[in-house]
């Protein structure tokens, strides 16, 4: 995102996607049945001036796919369940996710909206609208720039070595990444990680 900054989480080294064609559908259907992708319901759609949320649904999975790995964001984890969308019509212009880990922590992460629709708000009603339906503890991985987007909503920044194991594993592909950026003579993208505790209420997701 150009002159302001970016909510997007870190960029990847893990490669080419191996998800595609058959693969991927196998994935989709394989999913629905996976305990650590828990369906979202919610009864009420969140709308912008040309743009809605929705829960992502089957055939959204190679838009979400496309649109992650355009911004080189971490490709693991993109399963549709987990998954909430920015629609205009029957085109998917921004997703996010919760990543259900399997040592039980969740990870806000997988932020991304197109850059033909970007400055419309679309971030940060995904942001409300994911974290809205969480109550319990949540990590997100991010730029040091985003840190006041997230204060906003109760994370403050905690060390590395205090996060759940797998989401310090992808703390440090992010650092490994930046790492690299700084190689081949790139700024590095200063990631840190930012924790909310467990709170109180839960409001259901927004779904057409």
């Amino acid at each position: 995102m150009r002159g302001r900054p970016s909510v997007f989480d870190y960029p990847s080294f893990f490669g080419p996607d191996p998800s595609r064609g058959a693969q991927s559908a196998r994935v989709a259907r394989q999913t629905a049945d996976d305990t650590r992708f828990a369906p979202i319901s919610a009864p009420i759609p969140v709308t912008g001036a040309d743009w809605t949320l929705r829960r992502a649904r089957p055939d959204d999975e190679p838009a979400i796919r496309a649109l992650v790995r355009a911004e080189a964001l971490n490709p693991t984890d993109l399963r549709y369940p987990a998954f909430v969308v920015a629609c205009t019509g029957e085109r998917v212009v921004g997703a996010a996710q919760v990543r259900l880990h399997r040592d039980g922590s969740r990870e806000f992460g997988s932020l991304v909206v197109a850059p033909s629709h970007r400055g419309r708000g679309i971030g940060t009603a995904l942001i409300g609208t994911l974290l809205a339906q969480e109550n319990r503890r949540l990590h997100v991985i991010t730029g040091r720039a985003n840190i006041p987007i997230y204060e906003r909503h109760g994370f403050r920044c905690v060390p590395g070595r205090s996060v759940p194991w797998q989401v310090r594993r992808n703390l440090r592909m992010g650092q490994f990444v930046g790492h690299l950026r700084r190689l081949g003579g790139r700024v590095p993208l200063g990631l840190c990680v930012l924790e909310r505790a467990e709170i109180g209420g839960l409001r259901d997701l927004p779904v057409t």
